[in-house]
């Protein structure tokens, strides 16, 4: 790499204040998280401008392999907003990201992407294939995790086909120590893989037929235990039938066997009861309506991609070898006129951009693509024989050929609170819950046109098959609620197999300053810890945790709080639109009917 203009630690941290308007944790964290910085850890880039300029010039590289795609008689196929577009220039893509006004790519994009000091993955979201049942096979797929975790990837991993506890195996133990006895293993080895001053992040699933259920649900009641991995139970149909019925459920081994080698019946309620209250008191574990995110899904559907697992925050179920990438629009800044009588959402906007954001994610494929074929590279050439490093070099053959396949996308937003409030809409009322259908509506309409118009210029993803797509429920939705897509797609396909999603965008939230994702504000002023990367001599630690992970701590304010205060000039926190509106003050059935309609209109 040529050499380049660096700044100092002090520079930067004076130019990020500045252009966060002396937000100090936002400023903290684009330097700590995102700032390109040379091998020698000195800052490359002053402000979030040089990497939205950066990120743009990647994209539009791609953008520009198309330019010439369309002839005449293809222009005539696309949608009416796809025949009067002008080309996406960098400029324009620039113009979309700068300030983090209206797309915004996640994390792993924003470090990584056009960055040549380090060789990572562009995808924040990987599922690794089921586990094979043996030693062998529980160390590969650790392996596994571990070669991920380097490469800035959050994994996810089902346990449903190690065998449960008790059962013969052909080796000097004579019996198997179950399932769950390997969670530590896995969870280890996430907090021993640093991520550029974070730890990996890992997912670790169990179907709830499997006999070691049990003692998954229960194991983090011990906080001591599996520290460095969340845990989802995956419930089917079958299981909630027998809740709702007060029935016996039939645990069993291996799980979708006709003829399954182990039975237990259990009362399902009693099960139920036991997850619930592990819930409730530790927030573990999650629940996964395993069958309604698979017949809802848009890609479980086809063979080869049926759901194993899902990402570290799991809202990506994907098929074993599958990856997906993130980007996010900032719902906020289409409010026109925001906190005043007159504020409106600009749908027509949120239309276009939208549009050109669904494209941005389609480039996205093509750039991870490309870092895969960088990793691959950097691994043929390391020293190491072939032996010890096939395992990387096969998890990332997988990847490549899977988002070459099936082109997934992970199209979300940020600022659903703020935008509700902006509007004058108390978040859990039904005014907020129906405004925010219309958005995601407008918002599925868009990208769908955008794929469909993607799968006209640039071909439809590789397995498209109308009569496949006919059994998703989402897309049965999709040919009543949406009929002109459902039959432009139809006819064209589209380009990718799956494309929306709702990422958590803790730290994107923060750049944006707003809300996040989809949750209420969580207070409306309070303490907030950030995790310190331990190599940076310069970071201030405020607080150790009895992990020995360091933190600084920030008093935040909510920051469109303050623009509320400044539009209206009332100080007052209790007369502002936030008021009773935080994260334990909703109404939590209106919090459930909120994801419902948000859910309805996204694929993953």
């Amino acid at each position: 790499v040529k050499s380049v203009k660096h700044f100092s630690y002090d520079e930067v941290y004076a130019a990020c204040v500045n252009y966060f308007e002396v937000d100090e944790l936002a400023a903290s964290t684009w330097m700590n998280k995102y700032a390109m910085k040379n091998k020698e850890q000195q800052f490359v880039e002053l402000t979030p401008d040089d990497m939205h300029h950066r990120m743009a010039k990647e994209f539009a590289r791609v953008e520009m392999k198309f330019k010439d795609a369309l002839s005449p008689d293809k222009t005539l196929l696309l949608s009416e907003y796809g025949q009067t577009r002008s080309l996406l220039s960098e400029v324009d893509i620039y113009n979309l990201f700068r300030k983090f006004q209206y797309i915004i790519p996640q994390g792993s994009v924003m470090s990584s992407l056009g960055n040549p000091y380090i060789i990572a993955s562009l995808s924040n979201c990987i599922v690794l294939p089921e586990i094979y049942d043996s030693y062998g096979g529980i160390f590969y797929t650790d392996q596994q995790m571990a070669q991920l975790f380097k490469r800035r990837c959050g994994v996810g991993v089902d346990l449903s086909t190690l065998r449960p506890a008790g059962m013969h195996v052909s080796n000097a133990a004579g019996t198997t120590s179950g399932a769950v006895s390997f969670m530590e293993r896995f969870s280890n080895t996430t907090r021993e893989v640093a991520q550029n001053g974070r730890r990996g992040a890992l997912m670790i699933t169990m179907d709830i037929a499997h006999p070691d259920i049990e003692q998954f649900i229960t194991i983090k009641q011990d906080l001591t235990k599996v520290t460095g991995a969340n845990i989802s139970v995956r419930l089917s149909d079958e299981f909630m039938n027998a809740v709702a019925k007060d029935a016996d459920y039939i645990l069993r081994w291996p799980i979708d066997a006709d003829t399954p080698k182990f039975e237990r019946k259990v009362r399902a309620k009693e099960l139920w009861n036991t997850i619930v209250k592990c819930a409730h008191q530790t927030a573990e574990p999650g629940l996964i309506f395993w069958d309604r995110q698979h017949f809802y899904s848009t890609s479980s559907v086809y063979p080869g991609f049926k759901n194993v697992s899902t990402n570290p925050c799991s809202e990506i179920a994907m098929q074993g070898g599958d990856s997906c990438r993130l980007i996010a629009l900032n719902l906020f800044n289409f409010v026109e006129d925001p906190f005043t009588p007159e504020a409106a959402f600009n749908y027509k906007k949120f239309y276009e951009v939208t549009y050109e954001a669904q494209r941005l994610m389609d480039d996205l494929v093509d750039l991870e693509l490309e870092a895969i074929e960088r990793i691959l590279a950097k691994i043929e050439s390391d020293p190491e024989p072939l032996y010890i490093k096939s395992n990387e070099l096969e998890i990332w053959k997988l990847l490549y050929e899977a988002g070459k396949k099936g082109r997934r996308t992970g199209l979300g937003f940020t600022a659903l609170a703020d935008t509700m409030a902006a509007l004058s809409l108390k978040f859990d009322s039904d005014h907020a819950v129906n405004e925010t259908e219309h958005i995601m509506k407008v918002k599925c309409e868009a990208e769908f046109d955008s794929s469909i118009d993607m799968a006209i210029e640039r071909g439809k993803f590789d397995a498209f098959h109308v009569d496949i797509e006919n059994t998703s429920e989402f897309i049965q939705m999709l040919e009543k609620e949406m009929p002109h897509i459902y039959k432009r797609m139809m006819q064209h396909g589209r380009r990718n197999i799956s494309i929306s999603t709702v990422a958590p965008t803790g730290t994107l939230s923060i750049l944006a300053q707003s809300s996040s994702g989809i949750e209420p504000v969580f207070m409306l002023s309070y303490k907030r810890r950030r995790k310190v990367n331990t190599r940076d001599q310069n970071t201030r630690v405020d607080f150790t945790d009895a992990m020995g992970d360091q933190w600084q701590e920030f008093i935040v304010y909510h920051d469109k709080l303050k623009k509320w205060m400044e539009v209206t000039g009332i100080k007052d926190q209790k007369k502002s639109p936030y008021y009773g509106a935080t994260a334990s003050e909703i109404d939590w059935q209106q919090r459930v009917k909120m994801q419902a309609v948000v859910q309805k209109y996204t694929t993953h």
